[in-house]
Order: structure tokens, then sequence, then C-alpha cells
């Protein structure tokens, strides 16, 4: 349970409020006769909640600008021991573990903290989070939750109505044999993902079977395709338990990786022997051959042609060594080419096809296999994914079976605790009721009316009913809930807080005009902290009030 807080912040007439103790079932804080507004009521409300991981209080942005960041002290005390924590508005994602001198013996995130508050709280089991099993029952004003719309739970926070009723049965401790089936629900869905991928594969790309139909004409064409194989199979004299359908395509296909092999060696040897033959054919001239090239042409300028017969040795020595280099890849080539048509050539011999069957006949006997194993895909695709939507539909029905029964149950407890707290709250009025459309829709309404305060006082009755059937630790009730109730459901609603075992926060004003001694008491003796204008403000002052003066 919450023990206390305390904040420098909170001020009264100049003073520092110090702690604010708390009690173990209703805590009060109490507001005006004259219902005086923006004097901390719901604020005050904000901070208790933010002593048990909410984030409201520190995102009221005209309070932080008038205010500054600060940090709130609190004490939590479990089976005896008692635990000390501070939060601060400025890094609200981390929370203080103190000494109970409020010194930082280290600190932890948010989230962790919210863990231990799940634990200690015995909420664990729940297989909820420690915000998603309270949240839905802090009812101040200006959060989703205390619209009556609202009664069970926030749509947009829970995951619509089905979120709702998924939370509804964690609360109730009966989500084991439905996460059962939602899991089961999950990963046949998952099966029917990775179905759906496949369409996009080599199985169905040629087409997909769509209908019942479609089936039955694509299983007569696979029996018809059975037949030409063994048509060709018979009149080639292929034996069919030697060579069958997939072996006959790896056949055909080695077969043609094979002769593209070979063409290309031949080509490469053909490189070979230009490049070979270019090497082998270079002339030298000697000096002597110009001498006698002199005797017939005496004026021939030798020297000159020297100088050209060296640059031709230079231009051919560069050719040369292109050559030998262009020579040397080619070789490689050759190497790789005559390695791949070894291995290939051992593939092929590995398949044990008779060397006797024409290359013709096997592609030919792998065309028909090709199709006839592709429609056979499509057909297997088909079931399997008929089969598998099948399985989905009955578990998704069973899923939906088992939460309608169990949520029938818990609607029927709740029903029964709310007739209970009406009897005595609204005399001879119809109990509001809880009402279950589906496994995934809800309803709930006060028969006979639909006043206002009969909503908010069903609202009040729903949360005393969850608090008192489930593990729900506390709720916190704003005064807005009580502005249009009868004074004889006020009293007898503070008559039934009175009587919880569980934290029960409120905010309350007006209280001497109801008319009740009994009411009076019930204040006096649950009261915690009192807030009124002039000094007595959350904070020691009203920022409202100045704005609105000038």
């Amino acid at each position: 349970m919450l023990k206390f807080i305390e904040c420098e912040k909170f001020i009264e007439n100049g003073v520092s409020r110090g702690k604010i103790e708390f009690f173990s079932g209703l805590n009060i804080c109490l507001g005006e006769d004259n219902a005086e507004n923006s004097i901390g009521k719901s604020t005050f409300l904000f901070a208790v909640d933010f002593c048990f991981g909410g984030d409201s209080y520190c995102s009221q942005k005209e309070l932080l600008k008038e205010v500054g960041n600060h940090k709130i002290n609190f004490c939590l005390e479990f089976d005896n021991e008692p635990y000390y924590f501070s939060r601060s508005t400025e890094n609200s994602k981390e929370v203080s573990v103190c000494d109970e001198d409020f010194n930082i013996t280290k600190k932890i995130s948010d989230v962790d903290f919210k863990d231990f508050l799940l634990e200690k709280y015995n909420l664990a089991e729940t297989g909820l989070s420690f915000r998603q099993a309270v949240t839905s029952f802090i009812r101040i004003f200006g959060k989703e939750s205390s619209e009556i719309k609202n009664i069970v739970g926030v749509e947009g926070h829970n995951g619509g109505k089905t979120g709702i009723l998924r939370n509804l049965i964690k609360l109730f401790e009966e989500y084991d044999e439905v996460k059962s089936l939602e899991e089961k629900s999950a990963a046949i869905q998952s099966e029917q993902n990775e179905f759906t991928s496949v369409e996009k594969s080599k199985i169905v790309k040629n087409g997909k079977i769509k209908n019942l139909s479609q089936l039955k004409e694509s299983e007569i064409r696979v029996d018809q395709l059975k037949d030409e194989l063994l048509q060709i199979a018979e009149s080639n004299k292929i034996q069919t338990e030697i060579v069958d359908a997939q072996r006959a395509v790896q056949a055909a296909e080695l077969e043609k990786q094979i002769t593209v092999l070979k063409r290309n060696r031949t080509k490469l040897l053909n490189e070979k022997s230009i490049l070979e033959a270019n090497l082998g054919s270079e002339t030298k001239i000697q000096k002597e051959d110009f001498e006698e090239l002199k005797s017939f042409f005496p004026e021939l300028n030798i020297p000159h042609i020297e100088e050209i017969q060296n640059f031709h040795n230079k231009i051919a020595r560069i050719l040369k060594k292109e050559t030998e280099e262009e020579l040397l890849k080619l070789e490689d080539k050759i190497s790789v080419n005559e390695k791949n048509l070894i291995e290939t050539t051992q593939e092929l011999t590995e398949l044990s096809v008779p060397v006797s069957i024409p290359k013709k006949v096997l592609e030919q006997y792998a065309a028909v296999s090709i199709q006839k194993n592709e429609l056979e895909g499509q057909i297997v695709f088909y079931k399997n994914s008929k089969q598998i939507s099948s399985r989905l539909k009955e578990t998704k029905i069973e899923l939906d079976g088992k939460k309608l029964s169990i949520l029938k149950e818990i609607a029927a407890k709740i029903n029964r605790k709310l007739e209970e707290f009406s009897g005595k709250v609204n005399d001879n009025d119809s109990p509001p009721c809880l009402n279950l459309n589906s496994s995934s829709s809800y309803s709930f309404y006060a028969p006979n009316d639909s006043g206002t305060g009969t909503a908010y006082v069903s609202m009040i009755l729903y949360d005393l009913a969850i608090l008192e059937l489930t593990k729900l630790p506390f709720v916190i009730h704003d005064s807005v809930l009580f502005k249009n109730l009868s004074d004889s459901r006020v009293i007898k609603v503070f008559e039934e807080y009175e009587n919880s075992r569980k934290q029960i926060f409120v905010s309350f004003d007006k209280k001497n005009s109801y008319g009740s001694d009994e009411l009076k008491k019930t204040i006096e003796k649950h009261k915690v902290i009192e807030l009124y204008a002039g000094g007595g403000e959350l904070f020691g002052r009203s920022w409202a009030k100045k704005k609105n003066s000038n």
C-alpha cells in the first residue's frame, strides 16, 4: 500500500505540508463546501497516481510552468516492510530508490519500478503489466477513464473492445486457456502467412489454383502428363525405374551444359593455336643483309634503315609480351573450362542415365516432367492452404467460444456484485449490468435510467465490484464522479468505500451539504489532506484565479 508522500512544493499558508500519510482503506482529499475549483484536488490525485508509475502528473504543462520541476518522495509498504522512493518531474522515466531519510541508494527505470509494483501487488500471474491492470480504474478529471462511455475501459488504450475484454479475463486470472488457444491460432496464422509468401515462388509462378473446379482440372491434367511420360518411356525403351522424371530433367540440363562447355573448349583451343602461330612467325634481319642490299643501291642510308628496324624490333617485343600474357590467360580459361567439363560429365555419369537415350528424348521427357511437377506443386499448395485456413477457422471458433464462456462467468460475477452494491446504494432502482454481446463486444448500462448521476454511480459501483473480485490494488475517484449524484447515493457510496479492505483515493467537497453526521464523521476520519482557497491550495496558491482576474 501507499504509506505516505511528501513534496517540498506542497504548501499550506507558506509552510511545507510535510508527510501526507494514507490509510489502508479510504483516503480523502477534501475540498471546500462551495466546491471551489483550482485548489489542486485533481492534481493531488495525479500526484498519487505518479507514485504508482503514472505519467499524467508531469504532463501538466501549466503546473510545471508555475511550480517548476520538483520531486515527490513516497513510501510503499508490503508485508510490513517499507520501501522508499523518489520520482522527479524532470526525469520521470527514472525512479530513485532511497533510504528512510530519502538519500538515494540507486536509480532504476520507471519500467523496473512498475515491475516491482506488479510483483509486490501479486499481479504478475495475470499476464498484465501493472499499468494495464490499474489505469482503467483511475478516474481523474481530464483522463479518458473518467468519461461515462469508458466505464469498462478506454478502447484506444487497450486495443478496442477485444483488448478490454482480454484484459478483463487476465485481471480475473482466467487467461491461461485463452492464451494457449491464442498461441495456437498465432502459430497457424504464421503458417498461413508462409504459404501466402509461396505464391511468389517457383512452385506457383505459372498459375495458382483458386477453386475446386480448377483443382479438378489440374488433377486430370496431371494424370494426362503421367500417361505422356509413360508413352515417351515405352516408345524409347526408357526404364522409368532407372530414369525417373527428376533425373531426366537433371540429365537434360547437364547435357546442355556439356554441349556448351565442349563448344567453348573448341573455341578456346583455336584461339590458342592462332596465338602460338603468331609467336613462332618472327623473322630477324641481320646487318649483313643491309650490306648486301647496299651493293645494289649505293646511296642507301643504312643508319636510317637500322633505326627503323630497331623501332620495329621494339614493337615486336611489346607485341610478343602481350601475346604471351594473353596466352597465359587463355590457358587458365582452358583449364577452368576443362575442369567444369570433367565435373559436369561426372555429375551426368552419377545420375546413371543410360547414354543410349537421345538428348532430344531426354529434353522432351524433362519438359513433360517439369509441367507435371509444377501442377502437382500447385495442387499440394492449394490443398495445404485450404487445410490451414480450415484449421485457423476452427481454432478461432474454439478461441471465441472459450473467451465467451469465460467472459460470461466473469460478467455473472460482476453483475451479482453490482446487484449487491446497487441494492445498498440505489434503493429500489435496477442495478447496472455488464452485457456481453460476443467475445469481442459488450455494453454496460443501467436499465430504465439514462441520467448522468446513474451513469456515474454505475461507474463507482463497477470499480468497487472489480476491486473486491480481483487483485486490483486500488481505485482513484475524482470529485467529478459525485457532482450529479443524489445526496442519499453519495452517503451510501461512502459507506461502501469505508467497508473496502483496499486503498481508495477520493477527492471530495461540500461535506456539509449532505445533512449526514455519519458522512461528516467518515470524511473527518479518512481525510488525509484538506485544500481551500487563499493559501490552502495544494501548492499554496492558485495561478488560475490570478489569470482570471486580469
